[in-house]
């Protein structure tokens, strides 16, 4: 299947991520400071708890979720789980169909969909999102379904991103990418090549090969000469340039000299700037993190990082 965006992953990635021998996921401050020592196999935000595995290989891991202390709140025992959406569900799955739970553990939709239909397939975050849907499919057509499990938008995406904060989601239609409502109506007719979700009323899209970014009536605020580009967070969006990544601000003037190394093992080539100001950053094969002037607040110094969550901590790995 054509790759239409990079907010899609393999079905298999999402279900089974990959373990790195003899490395540990933990939780930092803003300082730098641990939260939740290096001890968990993978760490995973999943909106004020943590999603955590100790099982050392895909056949053997058990998720659960733990407190910013490292405590266990729901013991290990799903086979997946996503993020905790405002409604306080998560999904989990369990003997390969997957349900929602809630902050303690319980069942709130059965397990009933089917994680895997065919290797091909791309999925998405199968979280809730604001407007109470979610991304799930059927029969290889996607589709969303509300609270009580019941189909929202019936299965007849391709592909489909799960609906951003703005309540739009990108779906495809005859191999080009726009944006629904949700309703499942088009509010920006498929006319991208690549197009990603809206973020503050301003979207990542493809023309031609080429970044360019959108407004929320489909109005092209400016393109660009990049062929790899992030989204605007805080104002600014990570670009690669000649191999290096800087960021533009939100007229496409680069403001950080590109001197950072892109690293496409992370699906993500840089970071996005958070609410406290800071965005990960990759030197000399080592990730720390840096402010708007593209300097360093925490070194250099963890094998990967994730980004910041709005409470102020970041899941990190070391070997």
């Amino acid at each position: 299947m054509k790759r239409f965006t990079i907010m899609a992953v393999s079905i298999a990635a999402l279900l089974f991520s990959p373990v790195i021998a003899s490395a540990k996921e933990g939780v930092i401050n803003s300082k730098g400071e641990w939260s939740v020592a290096p001890t968990f196999e993978e760490v995973k935000d999943s909106g004020g708890l943590y999603a955590a595995t100790l099982g050392d290989s895909p056949a053997n891991q058990s998720w659960g979720f733990i407190d910013q202390r490292g405590k266990w709140v729901i013991k290990p025992q799903f086979s997946y789980v996503g993020s905790f959406a405002a409604n306080g569900l998560a999904p989990a799955a369990q003997n390969l169909k997957y349900g929602y739970i809630n902050k303690k553990g319980e069942w709130v939709i059965k397990p009933q969909f089917h994680p895997i239909e065919q290797e091909k397939e791309m999925v998405v975050d199968r979280s809730f999102s604001g407007n109470g849907l979610a991304w799930t499919y059927k029969e290889g057509k996607v589709g969303f379904i509300n609270t009580k499990g019941q189909w929202a938008i019936k299965p007849q995406f391709t592909y489909a991103s799960s609906f951003g904060a703005d309540g739009l989601a990108v779906a495809d239609q005859n191999g080009k990418l726009g944006y629904i409502d949700g309703k499942g109506s088009w509010v920006i007719k498929p006319q991208f090549e690549q197009a990603n979700k809206f973020v503050n009323g301003i979207a990542k899209v493809m023309i031609n090969g080429k970044v360019a970014y959108i407004n929320e009536k489909g109005k092209v605020l400016f393109k660009t000469s990049y062929t790899d580009a992030g989204d605007f967070h805080q104002g600014f969006a990570w670009v690669v340039v000649e191999g290096k990544v800087g960021y533009i601000d939100t007229k496409g003037k680069l403001v950080i000299k590109p001197t950072f190394e892109p690293d496409y093992g992370m699906n993500t080539s840089a970071g996005d700037f958070q609410s406290n100001g800071l965005a990960r950053a990759l030197l000399n094969g080592k990730w720390g993190f840096i402010n708007k002037k593209g300097t360093w607040v925490i070194k250099p110094q963890f094998a990967w990082v994730r980004k910041f969550s709005p409470a102020g901590f970041a899941v990190v790995g070391v070997h």
